[in-house]
């Protein structure tokens, strides 16, 4: 007995199918990964960086919101070079 899909056992039975695999390919893996990213992770945080400098005034936190705009930035290159390759 052949188990392929397109084989019926007996006449008038339903076909097996089998179900697709739905793949998603490397580069739109890493523009999903890389939005989901800046706007999860690098964004609020440089924000919540700003806002805690404004009240508390601690140079630590205006170098964090540095480190957070640098970090976006580094994204969205990373996203440009991956969305010129073939």
């Amino acid at each position: 007995m052949n188990d392929s899909p397109e084989q019926t056992t007996r006449p008038g039975m339903a076909r097996r199918v089998t179900p697709r695999q739905h793949t998603m390919s490397l580069k739109a893996f890493n523009i999903v990964f890389v939005t989901a990213s800046d706007s999860a992770g690098v964004r609020p945080f440089g924000v919540w960086s700003l806002l805690d400098y404004q009240d508390h005034g601690n140079t630590a936190d205006a170098g964090w919101r540095f480190v957070s705009v640098l970090a976006g930035f580094a994204l969205i290159i990373y996203d440009q070079a991956i969305l010129r390759k073939p």
